[in-house]
């Protein structure tokens, strides 16, 4: 599945639920939910929180374990002040760091040593194609890591 212009963390909730989890029967759910969240016109801290655990107990009720990549920062556009989007930013990758320190069944995925510049795609949101291939490599590895570790 991929997102879709707009898309937040409760949208992705309703889509996992009515389609990934009625076609298919994943071990592992991987979330990036880039931005959207941090963008909206009043950021609230309480409703992310609630929305992700929504989304992590849909997932962790079925055995699904869940993979949480960290929202990287971006060059626009912007529906905030850039400092702005820095903080909601953080906060948000801290709330899912934390759950994932809580939780033996959640990991939290951060790799900033595959982040540059030149990936970003000329939106200044989503990568290039080469930038997703060498973030697919991160992940796989971190992934793998954590299904060994799930599974013992």
């Amino acid at each position: 599945m991929h997102g879709y212009p707009g898309a937040t963390f409760k949208r992705l909730t309703e889509a996992i639920e009515a389609g990934l989890f009625v076609h298919y029967n994943p071990q592992v759910v991987i979330c990036q939910i880039g931005s959207n969240d941090c963008d909206k016109y009043s950021f609230d801290e309480a409703a992310f929180r609630t929305d992700m655990n929504t989304f992590i107990y849909a997932c962790l009720s079925r055995g699904v374990s869940v993979v949480f990549m960290f929202v990287m920062k971006r060059s626009g556009p912007w529906y905030c002040t850039p400092d702005e989007h820095t903080v909601r930013r953080e906060i948000v990758n801290k709330i899912m760091k934390s759950i994932a320190l809580e939780n033996h069944f959640v990991h939290y995925f951060k790799s900033t040593y595959v982040y540059r510049t030149e990936y970003e795609a000329r939106d200044g949101i989503h990568f290039t194609e080469e930038g997703y291939r060498a973030f697919l490599v991160a992940l796989r590895k971190s992934v793998s890591w954590f299904i060994n570790k799930v599974s013992k």
